[in-house]
């Protein structure tokens, strides 16, 4: 999902440029290790370019590994929403998230 619909066609090639970076990082390094950093000098443009049409980091996997995006989250949610508590790394967050049960819902507001 991008922040804004590029809407000339040099914004439409820079979103190919910046996805074709972020699929090519994702590949070599995994969804743990892919940066906006890397991935915007991989695509010659600016990182703020890159946060112009990809709002944050999840956005950029949500597009080339949608089970480590937002939809992994929320299919991940889904599945431990039920226990009452649980404490558990969530992988592929960045750093890592430390979520307890109880903060389910908070996450999925985040990153849903």
């Amino acid at each position: 999902m991008t922040r804004i619909e590029p809407t000339t066609l040099r914004g439409m090639r820079r979103v190919e440029q910046i996805t074709a970076a972020a699929r090519a990082v994702y590949k070599e390094k995994g969804a743990d290790l892919l940066t906006t950093e890397e991935v915007a000098e991989r695509a010659g443009c600016s990182i703020g370019t890159v946060y112009r049409y990809f709002e944050h980091r999840i956005d950029l996997l949500d597009v080339v590994a949608p089970d480590r995006g937002r939809e992994g989250v929320k299919e991940l949610i889904g599945r431990i929403r039920d226990v009452p508590r649980i404490n558990m790394n969530l992988d592929g967050l960045g750093d890592g998230v430390w979520v307890d049960g109880n903060a389910l819902d908070t996450l999925l507001q985040e990153y849903a």
